[in-house]
């Protein structure tokens, strides 16, 4: 279904994923509509606070590395556990229960006036079948 285009070993899948960490968060960070550009997220990822970055920005920056360097330093199969363990760092922040499953009602602004979506209700064991599928 997804087939390995690159035949990478897991730790050259690792050595890119660490030599790439700044751009991989950089890129990542723009979904969560954080506007710094890449030197500034360098400078984050350093440990030191750019001027003109706010602290909501700043987080968001952090815990995406920390959430990339668990991957990244990880040496279990992927399941829905580490996935929650990868949300839990991720949405620290940004979630009213970081690391669980979504259980009340979501809506999901689209932008330019294109309204909301509101994705089904969660159903755990179909979110447990697809990944056992997937997988």
């Amino acid at each position: 279904m997804y087939p390995d285009k690159f035949h990478l070993t897991k730790e050259q899948n690792r050595c890119f994923a660490k030599k790439n960490l700044v751009r991989l968060v950089f890129t990542n960070s723009r979904f969560e509509g954080v506007n710094t550009i890449l030197p500034q997220t360098q400078t984050i990822i350093d440990g030191v606070n750019p001027a003109g970055v706010s602290i909501n920005n700043l987080n968001v920056i952090v815990q995406l590395k920390r959430g990339l360097q668990y991957v990244i330093r990880g040496n279990k199969a992927l399941s829905l556990k580490i996935e929650q363990n990868i949300n839990l760092l991720v949405a620290r922040y940004d979630s009213l229960d970081p690391g669980s499953f979504r259980t009340g009602s979501v809506t999901v602004e689209l932008g330019n006036d294109k309204g909301e979506w509101k994705p089904q209700e969660l159903d755990y064991q179909s979110e447990v079948d697809f990944f056992n599928n997937l997988m």
